[in-house]
């Protein structure tokens, strides 16, 4: 459990297509929305809110964690 809540919180970190580590959090904010995420004893919850207008780079910035973190 302890290195699974590491591993959500350095995913935040930034990724290969995105390096800055307050990227994705200030695109959210910026952008009239939040997230969060919780690890429990058996999975990891990522989720985040945005306006319509930019769910679709939102959600390229927050695959870009698994896909090169």
């Amino acid at each position: 459990p302890g290195l699974a809540h590491l591993l959500e919180h350095m995913l935040f970190m930034g990724n290969a297509k995105y390096p800055d580590e307050n990227y994705y959090h200030s695109y959210i904010n910026d952008h009239g929305g939040s997230s969060n995420a919780y690890t429990a004893g058996d999975h990891t919850c990522y989720y985040f809110t945005i306006l319509n207008d930019f769910v679709e780079n939102a959600s390229d910035i927050f695959a870009n964690f698994f896909i090169s973190p």
